[in-house]
């Protein structure tokens, strides 16, 4: 059967293609414009955000290392004039380590033989180790004129003042870079020795933690020799040789003192991932449906109205099914993850102020302030018991300081659980400290709302609490245990552990208040509750391939073999058509779609509808469609042209229309 189109109607539509392939491409060009001046807008702030921070932290840093250069040509001058002897040279090498904490050690060596003729080597330093200020004589320890010696040797050389390249102490294993200046002793020939200052470097990595910046953007330091001196992985300030500047944009201050930079690496920070996956919807779709009206137009050309309408069906459904698409993977790029009442603890920054905070609440109240115990966390296996139910497994670990937690009751609790058990594992004495391991496991209830499902983005929080209810305690993350603890760094988390069909994005720690409404029966002892519990908190999506073949791939062939059914539809000699046969296969795809709508609502023990199951109602309208169309024709005489014309539009519209209802479903679910 032939449907042909007069001239007339033919421009027509060609003329309405055109112009609506048009509208659709200006459209596009419009919100591609915007979206791009939007995230040219934002760009721009962060750069301008994070060159303000490190302007600011730079000129810190410039600061306390000239201070330390200052003191150190202090010292060496005071010798070049004699107004520091050597009588006098101990105790004022001593009152300048005691007057500045920045300085770790700060000494004097003494060129061979210029302490006195009859002594090759004498040097002496002062070094803070812990809350003391201990002597440490130099020429005992090794010979510092030997070569490799760095912070002896290139002074010696140049006969200028030198910043060193980063080394480590003997008296401590602390990383430090070291000032270092040649003096001459009234009347001397020659040059004398040096006088140097040691500064660790881990009171950099504390400077540069005062960086705000955005979730993802961090900071970090190198020498004028391109060395690394600071970065927010521990790793690499322990290891700097591994260090590999990322090839991407950076924001570059100068800190002049050293000839050196503070480098900020800076992402856009979107401040609603929503609005921006939104907005790129619409830009997609407007740019397809300037490509499909432009196909449509094309097509008019092709003079068989058959094959013309059969295009025109196909590029349609096609059309849809990438808008579909589209939206899903943007769906899936950008999830809605549910807000939670957490304070996140992203840098140590945030760890003081919110332990400052506290306190300062405390005082205002005229309670005692709340005492802190390091916590290290490490979640080893997340399993799911159940669809809402999860067994967590891992490791705790507490570090006690004698003198500070002598009466506070050892141990912790996971609030909110069911069946929490901690054996210990781990109990050692490291000089003043006390340090506690155990190994953890626990189940957990999650409600999340799965109506998005499987597009759902959960954030899992884990809280901690002090096994000491009544002690004022407030658990602090052991920072210091984790290279890194921005959130995409992953910290407190396995390396590589995987969930079940969920991936895991990111984790942070936090605190969130405690929604005790009781006071437990005694009065005098209820401080703790006022302050908030420890959590970690992890935010992860549901893997969506495996969700996608269980549920989807038996509706996508019931659906293509309801579609092959159409082409079943022939009448016989007689004019006679068998649609019992045709009702009967109906039925049975209604089966297999049924049992994968149950095995779906029984997975997920959920109420309400998903996302997933719109997908299964409309398999149920398109058998609903095929059994009409079968009971028409089987009804219709051979003569009767009503029951051809149903089958010939409804083979031409059946995945056009399929996908207008996914895609409207989609759209309204998402958007």
């Amino acid at each position: 059967m032939r449907f042909i189109l007069s001239d007339g109607q033919k421009r027509f539509w060609f003329i309405a293609s055109i112009f609506l392939a048009i509208t659709s491409f200006l459209i596009f060009k419009w919100q591609d414009n915007n979206y791009s001046q939007a995230q040219k807008h934002l760009q721009e702030q962060a750069n301008a955000k994070a060159l303000s921070e490190a302007q600011r932290e730079s000129a810190v840093i410039d600061k306390t290392l000239r201070r330390i250069m200052s003191q150190t040509e202090q010292v060496a001058h005071d010798l070049n004039t004699g107004v520091i002897t050597r009588e006098t040279l101990e105790k004022h090498l001593y009152n300048t380590q005691y007057m500045d904490a920045d300085i770790e050690e700060i000494g004097v060596a003494f060129a061979p033989y210029q302490w006195d003729a009859s002594i090759r080597l004498h040097g002496i330093a002062y070094t803070l180790q812990g809350r003391n200020i201990v002597l440490r004589k130099l020429d005992s320890v090794h010979d510092y004129t030997d070569k490799g010696v760095s912070w002896y040797e290139q002074t010696i050389g140049s006969q200028s003042p030198n910043w060193i390249a980063p080394t480590r102490l003997e008296s401590s294993e602390t990383q430090v870079a070291i000032y270092a200046v040649p003096f001459k002793l009234p009347n001397a020939t020659q040059t004398s020795g040096i006088i140097y200052a040691a500064y660790a470097l881990d009171k950099l990595n504390n400077l540069l933690a005062k960086l705000k910046l955005g979730e993802t953007d961090y900071g970090y330091i190198l020498s004028a020799q391109n060395e690394l001196l600071a970065h927010p992985n521990h790793d690499y300030f322990k290891n700097p040789k591994e260090f590999v500047a990322p090839s991407v944009p950076k924001i570059t201050t100068e800190i002049p003192a050293i000839g050196g930079s503070l480098v900020v690496i800076s992402e856009i920070q979107m401040e609603n991932p929503i609005e921006t996956r939104n907005a790129l919807i619409g830009t997609g779709l407007a740019l397809g449906l300037a490509i499909f009206f432009l196909t449509v137009a094309a097509s008019q050309f092709i003079k068989n109205s058959s094959h013309r309408s059969w295009l025109i069906s196909i590029l349609f459904s096609l059309a849809l099914l990438c808008a579909t698409t589209f939206v899903l993977k943007l769906v899936d790029q950008f999830p809605d993850y549910k807000s939670l009442d957490v304070t996140q603890i992203p840098t140590k920054l945030a760890l003081k102020e919110l332990v400052e905070a506290q306190n300062r609440k405390a005082l205002t109240q005229g309670k005692t302030l709340p005492v802190t115990v390091p916590t290290g966390i490490m979640v080893q296996s997340i399993t799911f018991l159940s669809e809402k139910d999860l067994r967590v497994a891992g490791y705790v670990w507490q570090r006690y300081t004698k003198g500070v937690h002598d009466n506070l009751v050892r141990g912790f609790n996971i609030p909110e659980s069911n069946g929490f058990e901690a054996t210990e594992i781990f109990h050692e004495k490291q000089g003043d400290s006390e340090i506690i391991s155990w190994n953890f496991h626990t189940v957990i209830h999650v409600e999340y709302d799965s109506n998005f499902f499987p597009f759902d983005s959960e954030n899992l929080s884990i809280p901690f609490a002090s096994k000491d209810f009544y002690g004022n305690v407030l658990l602090v993350p052991d920072i210091d245990a984790y290279p890194l603890i921005m959130p995409t760094s992953i910290p407190g988390l396995r390396q590589n552990l995987v969930i079940h069909r969920w991936n895991i994005k990111s984790s942070v720690f936090g605190y969130a208040p405690r929604t005790y409404k009781a006071r437990f029966g005694i009065d005098s002892k209820i401080e703790s509750i006022d302050l908030p519990e420890l959590n970690l908190t992890i935010s992860s999506k549901k893997n969506i391939t495996g969700f996608f073949v269980t549920y989807l791939l038996p509706i996508g062939v019931v659906l293509m073999l309801l579609f092959l059914t159409l082409f079943l539809f022939h009448r016989d000699q007689n004019g006679n058509f068998d649609g019992l046969r045709v009702i009967t296969a109906c039925g049975s795809f209604n089966l297999v779609v049924i049992f994968s709508q149950v095995d779906l609502r029984k997975a997920l023990g959920t109420r309400s509808i998903v996302y997933l199951e719109y997908f299964h109602f409309t398999a149920y309208i398109a058998i609903l469609v095929v059994v009409v169309c079968a009971t028409i024709f089987m009804r219709t005489n051979k003569n009767v042209l009503l029951g051809d014309l149903v089958i010939y539009y409804v083979k031409r519209f059946f995945w056009p229309v399929i996908f207008s209802v996914i895609f409207t479903f989609t759209i309204n679910t998402f958007i």
